[in-house]
């Protein structure tokens, strides 16, 4: 028998820890990334903050690729003021709207 020995199996990269914690008011699952991405924005709703800079914050926090992230923003960010929403963000979509402004500004509001 020769001495050969197994590959090391890849590591999965781990995610950071990350400093947003996920609301009690948040309507997704506690471990997705829709929650992530909207324990994020729940912590910049006073001022809002731009989609680059949620996606560049996102990116530090998360192992997923870019792509992946920009759907789990634009899923989390659908719901509207008149109600509409993407349909991962339906019933989401009945506490919570944001408020998009010029420049890719978004800023989330919480229904009464």
């Amino acid at each position: 028998m020769t001495g050969k020995t197994k590959p090391a199996a890849k590591q999965k990269p781990r995610a950071k820890k990350s400093k947003y914690p996920i609301p009690d008011c948040c309507p997704f699952r506690p471990n997705s990334s829709y929650a992530t991405v909207f324990s994020v924005l729940f912590a910049h709703r006073e001022k809002g903050m731009t989609r680059d800079n949620l996606l560049s914050e996102l990116q530090r926090i998360s192992t997923k690729k870019e792509a992946l992230l920009k759907f789990d923003i634009s899923v989390v960010t659908s719901p509207s003021h008149d109600g509409t929403a993407h349909r991962s963000a339906n019933k989401a979509a009945n506490s919570y709207y944001v408020e998009k402004g010029e420049g890719g500004h978004l800023k989330l509001v919480m229904r009464k």
